[in-house]
């Protein structure tokens, strides 16, 4: 055991590279997308993270919009969404928002694979309400406990809706100096 140990330690190098290949190289499982099942150079079917492959008549045959976020299947394949989350770049808007009423109704061009469609670190959901006060530099979410890019404090309280946007512990809403957890105006 005494030699096991003594080895180990001069093999440090050795244990830094293996960790490092485990979390740096890209790993082959995992990944869903839209794939061209057939060869004819168009996606076609989605293939899940365990490498289930769907076609679109075994999607449609589950549900025309199997995750129920307003987006049919055949728009998911065109947008490149995924037709299993209903808010495929978790940025507050559901797929079928983003292409029924941000693109096509009011022609706002947004990813559904991307939270931010056009780089300026404000959400898609945030940029489609007009609020333009929180911003997630380099993409990156901060440390309060539920934070969203539609949330940016995680207090239940989307952005363009809460006066105090950036403070996880003010939710109040209406802006009455009551938190909304006590507030009995709030209460449902």
């Amino acid at each position: 055991m005494n030699r096991f140990r003594s080895w180990s330690r001069r093999a440090y190098l050795l244990h830094v590279y293996l960790i490092a290949t485990l979390f740096l190289l890209p790993a082959p499982w995992g990944r869903s997308e839209w794939i061209d099942s057939d060869s004819d150079t168009l996606n076609d079917s989605w293939q899940d993270a365990e490498s289930l492959v769907y076609s679109m008549e075994d999607l449609n045959l589950q549900d025309l919009d199997i995750d129920h976020d307003g987006a049919y299947n055949d728009e998911e394949l065109n947008y490149g969404s995924d037709p299993f989350d209903l808010d495929t770049d978790d940025d507050g808007l559901n797929d079928g928002d983003e292409i029924h009423m941000a693109n096509e109704q009011y022609g706002m061009g947004y990813s559904l694979t991307n939270w931010d469609s056009n780089g300026d670190e404000v959400s898609d959901h945030d940029d489609f309400y007009g609020c333009f006060s929180v911003t997630y530099p380099g993409g990156q979410l901060p440390a309060f406990d539920g934070s969203t890019y539609s949330d940016y404090d995680g207090d239940g309280i989307k952005n363009p809706f809460d006066p105090y946007p950036a403070d996880p512990y003010n939710n109040d809403a209406d802006g009455d100096g009551i938190d909304d957890d006590i507030d009995p105006a709030r209460r449902s």
